[in-house]
């Protein structure tokens, strides 16, 4: 009994060898703490997974959304350029259409004051040969008179 004794009792001694004591202590801390300490560190491990797959679906979503607006956006622009092409090509076809417009009515203007000018000078034309005629026919009835009384006399 007295050598079982001294290896009960050297075993309940002071190890004073580091790399052993160090070696089963870290042992029996890392054994307590997966025993006691894994259903925690599971399910913070699993919440922190759980809150980062929420995240990176969020973002997934915000970047659909974001592509979405944007190919709306895209569109809209697309539709404005051709708008505005339409009404560039629509304004200088006014434009064309109007200046012919234009010289139309400025020809039938400059003919028409043409053709009353000609009118005109017709008009007063005839008016002067009418009033030349009026005056030889007054001065020949004059000289008519006078060669007249002149004979009477």
């Amino acid at each position: 009994m007295t050598q079982f004794h001294l290896i009960i009792a050297e075993g309940f001694g002071i190890n004073t060898n580091i790399l052993e004591t160090n070696i089963i202590n870290l042992s029996v801390v890392i054994g307590i703490v997966v025993y006691f300490g894994g259903g925690f560190l599971t399910s913070l491990l699993t919440t922190r997974r759980e809150a980062i797959v929420e995240s990176l679906q969020d973002a997934e979503k915000r970047y659909a959304e974001a592509v979405e607006r944007l190919e709306v956006a895209e569109r809209r622009l697309q539709e404005a350029q051709e708008k505005a092409q339409t009404i560039r090509s629509q304004g200088e076809r006014t434009a064309t259409e109007r200046a012919a417009q234009l010289r139309d009515a400025l020809r039938e203007d400059i003919e028409r004051l043409g053709t009353n000018a000609n009118s005109l000078l017709s008009s007063e034309k005839a008016k002067i040969i009418e009033q030349v005629c009026s005056q030889v026919v007054d001065l020949s009835l004059v000289r008519a008179r006078a060669e007249m009384t002149n004979q009477s006399f």
